[in-house]
């Protein structure tokens, strides 16, 4: 706490506007240090929690205590294995880190979400994780004449387990977006509705008497 008195702080008091003497203030200083990393959309300032594949991202950092141009490193991790996969260099500037990323895929390494670790000096701060979504086009013809299936049902069950449901549309097609990452099993009610068609036998004709 700090309290402004006439006889020894006037001069003080003088020259801080708004504070006046015999009054007792709490000056908060900044604490040194890195914090609220986050993952940023690439034109406006909406924090993401997942991600398409091939995606341009910022990876932005609070910092305080630290003058522009100190330099600042960031590691773009695999979140179930740690493993870096890729290292990025920046610099603080009006009181931020801030890098461009995009994402993409690297060999012998299938991930579905992301961290990143930003260091400058002796602090360092990490990030929440960023979930890999991808999307799946899908079209479905008759086997026989070759049309469009409109408005098949279908049913995709992710990676992670969770099952998405719908129709294509009139030309037999569907686009789905935001699936997670990994192998997707597809099932559609027009296939399994011929299959048990085809499975049932065929009524013989009655011979005449």
């Amino acid at each position: 706490m700090l309290e402004l008195k006439k006889d020894r702080y006037t001069s003080v008091g003088s020259r801080c506007r708004g504070l006046k003497t015999g009054i007792s203030y709490a000056i908060v200083m900044p604490r040194p240090g890195l914090h609220n990393a986050r993952w940023l959309a690439l034109a406006v300032d909406q924090a993401l929690q997942q991600t398409s594949a091939g995606s341009h991202l910022r990876l932005v950092t609070e910092c305080s205590g630290l003058p522009d141009g100190t330099p600042a490193e960031l590691q773009i991790c695999d979140a179930a294995s740690q493993r870096v996969l890729q290292t990025l260099q920046a610099h603080v500037r009006q009181g931020r880190i801030c890098a461009l990323w995009q994402h993409s895929h690297v060999e012998g390494i299938r991930s579905q979400a992301f961290r990143f670790v930003v260091r400058a000096r002796h602090f360092n701060a990490q990030s929440a994780d960023l979930q890999l979504t991808e999307d799946l086009w899908l079209e479905l013809l008759d086997e026989d004449q070759q049309r469009p299936r409109a408005g098949a049902g279908y049913r995709l069950t992710c990676a992670d387990g969770s099952e998405r449901r719908g129709s294509l549309d009139a030309a037999g097609r569907a686009w789905v977006r935001g699936l997670p990452a990994g192998e997707v099993q597809v099932h559609f009610d027009a296939l399994e509705v011929a299959l048990v068609e085809r499975q049932q036998p065929r009524p013989r004709a009655a011979l005449a008497a």
